[in-house]
């Protein structure tokens, strides 16, 4: 199993700490067998969200920079990344706003069309359509 961006938040925030899964679970009023579970990398388990805030307040962090933030590194976690169909979506606003910019300017257009054909063979001339 992957290890989990929570997983090894928590492993990170106790070694930059220098304070132990023991003491840890002291603070959190669990069982160091609770916390232990947390830290392998191997574990499916991870905190509650009532620890995950309480685990914020004892390391002064968010609970968002936790959950969605690896902190080794600073970098977003994967597991946040966009969505495919967000992509897609964003993908197409980007071809719409591309289309309207070439609306605006038929004439430009027609013109870079012409120039690029007339460099080509006509064998590999392709007919495009913008609407």
């Amino acid at each position: 199993m992957k290890d989990n961006t929570i997983n090894s938040n928590i492993r990170y925030l106790l070694m930059a700490n220098k304070m132990s899964a023991t003491e840890l679970a002291d603070k959190l009023a669990i069982s160091p067998q609770a916390v232990s579970k947390w830290l392998s990398k191997s574990s499916p388990h991870v905190p509650s969200i009532f620890h995950i805030i309480r685990i914020a307040d004892i390391f002064g962090v968010s609970t968002d920079q936790i959950l969605k933030t690896d902190l080794s590194t600073g970098q977003k976690a994967q597991a946040q990344e966009e969505s495919f169909e967000d992509r897609i979506d964003a993908a197409i606003l980007s071809l719409e706003r591309l289309k309207d910019e070439l609306l605006k300017k038929p004439e430009e257009v027609a013109d870079l069309l012409a120039g690029k054909v007339r460099n080509r063979k006509r064998s590999e001339v392709h007919v495009l359509s913008l609407v």
